[in-house]
């Protein structure tokens, strides 16, 4: 690094500058996840040692009860017919079309070298979200 200014030099450094942001947000993301949980569980305490609370939730849990029955009635009904696969199905194909845009995004960006496209007279900005995820993950 330049000594005048804290800017990298090289693509080593600002790979090394890189790596070290991941490491301490994930770090910081791991200790904000279990004081979210320590806050949770004070929270649910909190409302479970409430009478008016537990009755209600208790009434809703039936009320919850009561309408999956219901739904699982009426779906093995003839009348259903196949809209609960129909569902599921296009589900599936919004998750491939997913899939399919973002895979040619990524190609349209690489290519072009544009993080914007023009879709019917609108121009839009290509977003990316990447996290961290356990390799354990991948290997169910």
């Amino acid at each position: 690094m330049d000594e005048d200014n804290d800017q990298p030099q090289t693509a080593v450094d600002e790979l090394f500058l890189a790596e070290k942001a991941i490491f301490e947000r994930s770090k910081k993301l791991a200790e904000l996840k279990q004081e979210l949980k320590l806050q949770n569980e004070m929270l649910t305490s909190y409302l479970e040692n409430n009478d008016n609370y537990r009755q209600a939730k208790n009434e809703a849990k039936e009320a919850t009860k009561k309408k999956s029955a219901i739904k699982r009635e009426l779906l093995t009904k003839a009348e259903a017919g196949d809209l609960p696969q129909k569902v599921k199905d296009l589900k599936d194909q919004i998750a491939d079309y997913k899939d399919g845009l973002s895979y040619y995004l990524r190609e349209y960006q690489r290519l072009s070298g544009k993080s914007e496209i023009e879709e019917d007279g609108e121009v839009k900005q290509i977003v990316y979200t990447a996290r961290l995820v356990s390799r354990s993950v991948f290997r169910k």
